[in-house]
């Protein structure tokens, strides 16, 4: 076995290991509390990481984001009392999927326009160049 395999064999071993070890270190009063606990978490983004929900990451921050939200979970508030207190303490970014209003549109749809846009640059270039050419 090359080196390179041996490194990868022990990378999966540690992380397998890492996994099967992992325990649970919020309780619940009910399975309620943890589907309410476990959809918020998929919901917010970890504001270190970025591309990882709050559920995913290990971040310092994104576990006093969770303990937050275990809090107020415990407390009783609804979902949408703790998405408004998230998205009022740390803005809009936070949501992973960010609401569609005037101030988010251009993201949303930005990238579709701008790929249209290439279409239409790249047909009407090939329609000049085959009239020059004829």
């Amino acid at each position: 076995m090359t080196k390179w395999h041996s490194l990868v064999a022990l990378s999966v071993l540690i992380c397998w290991f890492g996994v099967s070890n992992a325990q649970d270190v919020y309780s619940f009063q009910g399975a309620q509390q943890r589907q309410q606990f476990t959809e918020l978490t998929h919901q917010f983004r970890c504001l270190v990481c970025q591309n990882e929900d709050l559920d995913a990451s290990s971040a310092p921050l994104a576990l006093d984001l969770k303990n937050k939200i275990y809090t107020m979970v415990q407390a009783g508030q609804p979902n949408q009392e703790i998405i408004d207190y998230m998205v009022s303490r740390y803005g809009d970014f936070v949501l992973f999927k960010p609401v569609v209003d005037t101030r988010t549109m251009a993201l949303w749809y930005g990238p579709f326009l701008l790929l249209v846009g290439g279409f239409v640059f790249v047909w009407c270039y090939i329609k000049r160049r085959g009239k020059k050419v004829s």
